[in-house]
């Protein structure tokens, strides 16, 4: 989005009697207006809808990426996440959703997008299942955590989204729990404890509860996924998706021989991975086309 806009900030809090500095803090703070434009499904006439980001008045096309941790040992990530992140730029990309099944990166990730003009959708990190609804501990732990996450990372520019989950709405509406009834909207997570948070802390942002979710139109649960949407307008909307990357099994004999300290050839046990990964993939297809799935 060119070149950013940053101030240098020093908020100091003096004792009125004495001027003496109490507390004090120094950061960079961006402006800017994002609006996020949403509607949802029209049972009636099947439109799909829309979903877009108007940044400073101006309607932008999302070039994306989604950010998984950036090392098995987070330990490692600090020296990992920029020269990661310049990858980002180098790939034109103007937006990252970080995944829900990851964490809460550091400042340095944030820094960075907000000194080089990328937006950034958060995933609160919820993921792939349906939480416990009747744990009231459970849901005040995860309540602090919310506040503790919303308080650091609400004033950075590059913040743009807040997500509810990644893929629990489908885990409620296509998973197990179907058969039973399970309605989304009905999650007291990425309905009520995760907006309540919001409202109180930062009310300025946008929030999607589920990506993809499931939204409540005309009262009936109208499953949001990003097929619908390709199949009628062919534009991508899709806050995930992707290939197995092709070095992962490529870098298997190696990890294998560094963390073994010996000459160990697995390419033998490499090979059929590599060789199922189509055919097998062409198989459920098929199931599914011929209603067996």
């Amino acid at each position: 989005f060119g070149e950013p806009a940053l101030y240098d900030v020093k908020v100091e809090w003096r004792d009125i009697a004495t001027k003496e500095v109490l507390s004090e803090k120094s950061f960079r703070l961006g402006v800017r207006k994002l609006e996020f434009i949403l509607s949802d499904y029209d049972i009636a006439t099947k439109s799909p809808g829309e979903m877009k980001f108007v940044v400073n008045g101006k309607p932008c096309f999302m070039r994306g990426t989604s950010w998984v941790p950036v090392d098995a040992l987070h330990c490692r990530d600090k020296d990992r996440i920029i020269p990661t992140l310049e990858l980002v730029r180098e790939a034109n990309c103007n937006m990252i959703r970080v995944w829900g099944g990851g964490l809460y990166e550091p400042e340095m990730f944030w820094n960075w997008c907000d000194e080089n003009g990328v937006l950034v959708w958060q995933d609160f990190c919820f993921a792939c299942t349906q939480y416990p609804q009747n744990n009231t501990a459970l849901q005040e732990l995860l309540r602090k955590e919310t506040i503790e996450v919303v308080k650091r990372l609400r004033n950075h520019a590059s913040l743009a989204i807040y997500c509810g989950n990644n893929e629990n709405d489908s885990v409620f509406r296509l998973g197990p729990w179907k058969a039973y009834g399970a309605d989304p909207n009905k999650d007291v997570f990425s309905r009520r404890i995760l907006p309540e948070v919001l409202r109180e802390f930062d009310p300025t942002h946008p929030y999607l509860p589920s990506s993809p979710y499931v939204a409540l139109v005309e009262g009936r649960a109208v499953h949001r996924h990003a097929r619908e949407v390709l199949q009628r307008v062919r534009l991508p909307r899709l806050s995930v998706g992707g290939v197995d990357p092709p070095d992962v099994l490529a870098g298997v004999p190696r990890a294998v021989r560094e963390s073994e300290g010996e000459e160990r050839d697995v390419e033998r046990a490499v090979r059929p991975l590599r060789a199922r990964r189509v055919p097998v993939q062409r198989a459920r297809a098929g199931r599914a086309a011929a209603g067996r799935v």
